[in-house]
Order: C-alpha cells, then structure tokens, then sequence
C-alpha cells in the first residue's frame, strides 16, 4: 500500500526516492541486495552516536603515550612511537577520531618521504593507536586494517665479516657487550636495551630472554655461540644492563665506524648480519627463524635467504676478539 505522501517533509520524501533508486542500482550491480532505507538510517545513526563519544586525535594520541609509558616500555620503542604518533597528530590534530577513514590513512602514509619500510613503520604505529582507540570506544574499527604497502624488494643491508671484527676490535669498551650480543645473538635494538647481564647464562649456554623482554612477548632462549662466548667473557657481571644510554651507544657507534673505515651503517645491521649468516652457515631455516624469535619462516625467505654464501657464514661465526684486546676495560663485578 502506498503511503501518503502528506506524511513526508519534501525533504524526507527526496530521500525515500533516492534510497530506492541507490538500492535498485547496487542490487543491478550485484553489490547487495539487502540495502535498505531503515538500515541506512540506522547506520547513519550509529556513526553520529560514535562521532559524539569520540575524541579528537590529539586527545588519543596523548592518551595513548601515557598508557605506553606505564607499561614501561623501553627508551628507543617510546621514542620511535612518540614521534610518529605526533608526526599524524601534526596533520589530522583537530579531527574526531571517529571520522578519520581508510583513504585518510593512505594519503596521510603517501605524503611521507622515505623508503616503504618507513611508511610500513608508521602504519604499524598508526594501527597501535587506532587499536587502543576502539579499546575506548572512541572508534568503531581500526582504518589501517585493509591498508597495504607494497615492502622494497631489496634485501637488507647487511656488513661483511671483515667489517664486523673490525668494529667490534675498535669499538669502546661500553658497547662491545651489547653489539656482540646483537650481531652473534641476533636480538633486536629493543630487546638488547632491556637486557641484563642475569639474562647471559654462559655456563649454560645461551640467553634467557623473558616474556617481558622480547617483541613477541614469549620467553626465548638464544644459543651463545663460541665466539660470542669470547666476546662476553671479559666483560661479564653478574647483574647490570648491558647496554649503556642511548647517547653513549650512538656516540660509541660512530666512533667505532669512523675508526673501522665503515661509512655508512646499513639499518638494523647487526640483527640483519645475523640472520643472513646464520641461515647461510647451517642452511636450516626453522633454526635460524627459531633464533630470530619469528613464529614461521616467512620473514626469513623473504628477508636472508642468498645474501651470504655459506663460507661467508662460517668465517663470520669464527670471528673471534683479538688474544691481547686493546678495548678491553675490566668492569667491576656487582655484588
């Protein structure tokens, strides 16, 4: 039966006659067949009531950082959030969360100089921020979720053996623990800043990582390797982080290439000579996966696999300190 049209506003009637028209062409276009002006109604509603309980960017953004912060994350992992988060906040600051879109998030990731392992790096922020936001109901879904970014293909910039025992031979005493660590055990930048030296279990033979330190947030056991082992053994204590500030590490760093002719340091380099070495020196991939804490060998494969040749590998898990180090301080052993 007909309704009177008495008992619509123009305006209301306009929209009756398009919602038929919009669902006629969608079920033409095979898109749906179940559109219908009470569930347009409805979703509109629901997005007006989201849009009301919302926040502005800025409001998430800080609420967020605090929240990190009380889980005590690391220096470097806050630091890396902090300014990509603010670096998002700086553009869409003012918006209401809620309205932000997918197509928001791919212009925004677009306009950001850089290699796609960058634009890659901010996304992930950006998912953890929308994630804690539809925690508070402040959206209803997270926009980075059907956002793609098509990685480089090149592998990953890694150092030759000869470079490697050239740093460590001429870094200072402070960092060699911690790159020793980093490039014979593989940890990451993040995991080898919450490491202490109760961790390195070199009777036993390997590392213990627990749950609370590592990406994953599953306890991993790392082998100590033979050389590593040498490489530790001057500098062991019994308790104490391994790795010293972030200034010192960097400024340590520099030093230590400047001295050892390395001129540019490829990123993640020492964790990414590890994985390609490794995988090349025993040619077993779930080993190797298995070290680098990833669940499955997808990153590995796509990532280490033909960049080293095996005598490569063998030579860079032979690399061993010198019998008369020249940076060895002896550091006092905590009580």
């Amino acid at each position: 039966m007909a309704l009177p049209s008495a008992a619509f506003t123009p305006d209301e009637f306009r929209a009756l006659l398009s919602a038929r028209n919009l669902s006629k062409a969608l079920n033409a276009e095979h898109v749906t067949d179940e559109f219908s002006f009470k569930a347009a109604v409805e979703f509109y509603a629901a997005f007006l009531r989201q849009t009301k309980s919302s926040v502005t960017v800025n409001h998430a953004v800080a609420k967020f950082l605090d929240w990190k912060e009380q889980k005590k994350q690391s220096a470097v992992h806050l630091r890396n959030l902090t300014s990509r988060a603010q670096a998002f906040e700086a553009v869409h600051g003012k918006r209401i969360l809620a309205t932000l879109t997918k197509d928001d998030v791919e212009s925004y990731l677009a306009s950001i100089d850089g290699t796609a392992r960058t634009q890659i790096n901010h996304r992930l922020v950006l998912s953890n921020l929308f994630n804690f936001a539809v925690g508070k109901n402040w959206m209803a879904a997270n926009p980075t979720a059907a956002v793609e970014i098509e990685a480089d293909e090149k592998p990953p910039g890694i150092l030759s053996p000869d470079q490697v025992s050239q740093f460590l031979q001429n870094a200072d005493a402070r960092i060699v623990p911690a790159y020793a660590v980093a490039f014979f055990g593989g940890l990451r930048e993040a995991e080898i800043a919450r490491l202490d030296w109760q961790d390195i279990k070199l009777e036993r033979g390997h590392i213990d990582l627990s749950a609370t330190k590592t990406k994953t947030g599953q306890r991993r056991l790392v082998a100590i390797t033979q050389n590593l082992k040498a490489w530790l053994e001057p500098y062991r204590q019994k308790s104490g982080l391994v790795r010293p500030s972030d200034q010192v590490f960097r400024k340590c760093r520099e030093a230590a290439c400047l001295t050892a002719g390395i001129e540019a340091w490829p990123h993640n380099a020492a964790r990414h000579c590890f994985g390609s070495y490794h995988y090349a020196a025993h040619q077993n991939a779930a080993k190797t996966a298995s070290e680098l804490g990833h669940s499955d060998t997808t990153l590995l494969f796509k990532n280490y696999r033909e960049i080293a040749t095996k005598e490569e590998g063998e030579a860079y898990f032979q690399i061993m300190p010198p019998k008369t180090a020249t940076n060895i301080i002896r550091m006092e052993v905590a009580a």
